[in-house]
C-alpha cells in the first residue's frame, strides 16, 4: 500500500489501517480496504496510470463502495468482513 501510493499517487500515507476484507462474489475476488491519512500540505501528483481524481460524497458511491466506506470511516480496531 505504502508502495502503491507513492508510485501512483505522489504521496506518502501515515497511519495506516486494514478496515475491512470484502468477497465480491459476482466478480470472484476479495477486496481489502484501509484506512490511512496524508499529510495536510499533500499534493496528489498523479502517475501515467491515471488521468484524473476526484473527492466524491459518499452518497454518490455504489452500495458495496459505500458500505466499505462507511466501514472505514467507523473502524474502531475490529477487522469486518462481508460478502457482497
Amino acid at each position: 500500500m505504502f508502495r502503491e501510493c507513492r508510485e501512483e499517487l505522489g504521496i506518502d500515507v501515515i497511519e495506516p489501517d486494514l478496515t475491512g476484507l470484502y468477497y465480491h462474489s459476482s466478480i470472484n475476488t476479495h477486496a481489502a480496504i484501509f484506512r490511512c491519512r496524508i499529510s495536510e500540505d499533500a499534493e496528489i501528483v498523479l502517475s501515467s496510470e491515471h488521468s484524473d481524481f476526484k473527492w466524491v460524497d459518499i452518497a454518490e458511491l455504489s452500495e458495496s463502495q459505500r458500505i466499505r466506506a462507511q466501514d472505514a470511516l467507523n473502524f474502531q480496531g475490529q477487522v469486518f468482513s462481508r460478502a457482497f
